[in-house]
C-alpha cells in the first residue's frame, strides 16, 4: 500500500504509474457522462475491454456503490458483502472476471468535487482489510488524477446508457413478450443464464421502470416505442 508520503511526492502521471508497478498496484480512473465513460487505464490488459464488454458493471459491486453513492470511499470486498447488493450479482459474474486478473479486492474513491461525476479505483492482489486507515494516501492521489486526466485527449471511451435498460434487460424482456409461455427455468436455459441470475434481472428491470413486479414491467414495456412489436433478434425453437 502507498504511503502518504509517496502520494505527496508524485508531481506527475508517470510519477505515479511508476509507484503503481513499484507497489504491485493496479489502478484506473474514469470520467462520466450520460453517454460514455472516459477511462484512463492501468488495469491488466484486456480488463476493463471484457468488463464493458459483457456489461460486467451493470452487476459488479463497486459500480454499483458507486452508482447508489452510499459511501465517498470504500472497498469491493465492503461493497460485496453489503445485505443489498446481495440480488445484483447471484452468480459472482464480475467477482470471478476480477479473480481471473489476480485481483483480489481494490479501493474505490469516489471524486472530491462537486462538478467532476469521476472515481478512481486502485486494484491489489491481496484484501484491504482496513480501508478507512489506509486511504488517505489514495484520496491525495485521486485528487491529483481528477486534476491531471479531467481534460485529457487520451482517455478511452467505452459507450454506455446509464438510464435505459441494459441489452441482457432487454433480451429478458424480449423473450418474455415473444414467447410468455415458457417458464423462467425454460427462459433462463434459452438465454443460457441461471435462474437466480434471470430473476435478479427481472427486479432491476421492474425497479427501472418504477413498478413492483416484472410482469408490470412487461405491460410498460409493451406498450413503449421500443417493444411495441414481436422482436425478430429472439427465435424460439
Amino acid at each position: 500500500m502507498i504511503t502518504r508520503e509517496e502520494a505527496r511526492n508524485c508531481n506527475s502521471l508517470s510519477d505515479f504509474e511508476l509507484l503503481a508497478k513499484q507497489d504491485n498496484l493496479y489502478f484506473y480512473w474514469q470520467k462520466l457522462t450520460t453517454e460514455y465513460v472516459f477511462v484512463h487505464d492501468c488495469m491488466p490488459d484486456g480488463f476493463l475491454d471484457a468488463y464493458y464488454g459483457h456489461d460486467l458493471d451493470l452487476v459488479c459491486p463497486g459500480a454499483w456503490a458507486f452508482r447508489k453513492r452510499i459511501w465517498p470511499k470504500f472497498t469491493y470486498l465492503q461493497a460485496k458483502n453489503n445485505d443489498e447488493f446481495c440480488f445484483y450479482d447471484p452468480d459472482n459474474l464480475s467477482e470471478k472476471h476480477w479473480n481471473s486478473f489476480g485481483i483480489k479486492d481494490c479501493l474505490v474513491i469516489l471524486s472530491g468535487s462537486p462538478d467532476l461525476n469521476s472515481v478512481a479505483c486502485f486494484a491489489y492482489g491481496h484484501e484491504i482489510i482496513d480501508p478507512t486507515n489506509v486511504c488517505l494516501p489514495y484520496i491525495e492521489m485521486t485528487m491529483k488524477l481528477d486534476s491531471w486526466l479531467y481534460d485529457s485527449q487520451s482517455l478511452k471511451p467505452y459507450k454506455r446508457e446509464f438510464s435505459g435498460l441494459s441489452p441482457k434487460e432487454k433480451e429478458a424482456i424480449k423473450i418474455q413478450i415473444n414467447k410468455p409461455g415458457l417458464t423462467i427455468a425454460e427462459q433462463a436455459k434459452y438465454l443460457n443464464i441461471s435462474v437466480p441470475t434471470l430473476r435478479a434481472r427481472r427486479e432491476r428491470i421492474a425497479k427501472k421502470y418504477g413498478v413492483s413486479s416484472f410482469s408490470g414491467a412487461i405491460l410498460l414495456a409493451e406498450r413503449s416505442r421500443e417493444f411495441c412489436y414481436r422482436s425478430s433478434k429472439i427465435k424460439i425453437v
